[in-house]
């Protein structure tokens, strides 16, 4: 069979309904691309042993090494497509997705080691057809399904859709950073404020004022939450906490007073030496609704 003909043949089954129309997208030209290498290589394999009779005792051929790159590109082809998928949902909707447990259960033995790399598993034998054999049987557990890489995506997601899952996470994150240390019954809403005691966000000075590196990272989750709390969008920061993330350094007086977001919802952010954090809201409602929503109010 030719190339040509094999990759007509390459049809992408419909995915599962946890899918949007991009995911879909993706995943199916993924796939699509995958497949098709798959083929290529398949078909290499049929090139050699149709050539190999006429051309066996050449000394500047080695069919047995040929082989072997066969079985070897076409493992880590899988290992890449595994990664890929795996890679677009969890960056896509910011989701805790483990690629080394997904990829352990789709390659049932030690398949590659810490750097990537295949080790050779099917060349054995004595004889070159022996090894063509071999490796044929072997790149057979590397056509992986798309399908079995979305059902252990699925599992992951304890019967949510991905933005509920993504979602979840986001208030987890807020909730264990900010809320968790504390007893509910000392995190209030004071009007239109909610005040944080101890945030634990240091600050630097050396010509200037500014974050810590060590707070980069509750400041990101802190500004994802505020965005998430505006848009209902758990991947996106708004422009107006990007430009607070990424301020710069600042005199003392600048980076101690009322910094005003001018978003929709929340009018300002004070931070203090002590840690202590104060986020006003434009409204007493929308404060209740932040705590209720973000802070987990009665749990």
């Amino acid at each position: 069979m030719s190339l040509l003909s094999k990759l007509s043949k390459v049809k992408i089954e419909p995915l599962k309904s946890l899918l949007n129309p991009s995911d879909l997208e993706f995943c199916s030209q993924t796939e699509k691309n995958f497949l098709s290498a798959y083929s290529f290589y398949e078909t290499k394999l049929e090139f050699l042993g149709i050539n190999k009779p006429d051309l066996e005792g050449n000394e500047f051929l080695s069919f047995s090494v040929m082989y072997e790159s066969v079985e070897s590109n076409i493992a880590e082809m899988a290992r890449e497509f595994v990664e890929k998928i795996v890679r677009y949902f969890r960056e896509t909707y910011k989701i805790t997705l483990n690629e080394e447990e997904i990829k352990s259960k789709l390659f049932s033995d030690r398949c590659f080691n810490n750097r990537g790399e295949y080790y050779q598993r099917g060349t054995f034998g004595d004889e070159e057809g022996e090894v063509k054999d071999s490796i044929e049987k072997t790149i057979k557990q590397f056509k992986i399904p798309i399908d079995k890489i979305l059902e252990l995506i699925t599992d992951k997601l304890d019967g949510m859709t991905l933005d509920e899952k993504a979602e979840q996470e986001l208030k987890d994150k807020f909730y264990d950073s900010f809320v968790k240390r504390y007893h509910k019954d000392k995190l209030e809403v004071i009007k239109n404020r909610i005040e944080f005691q101890n945030t634990y966000i240091d600050f630097e000075t050396w010509s200037g004022w500014d974050f810590s590196w060590k707070s980069k990272e509750k400041l990101l989750i802190l500004f994802k939450a505020l965005s998430f709390f505006e848009n209902g969008s758990t991947s996106d920061i708004l422009s107006e906490y990007n430009a607070l993330m990424n301020r710069g350094k600042v005199n003392e007086e600048v980076m101690f007073s009322e910094w005003q977001t001018g978003t929709e919802k929340v009018y300002g952010i004070r931070f203090y030496k002590n840690r202590k954090m104060v986020i006003k809201f434009v409204s007493d409602e929308i404060a209740q609704d932040f705590f209720k929503t973000m802070c987990r109010s009665g749990l």
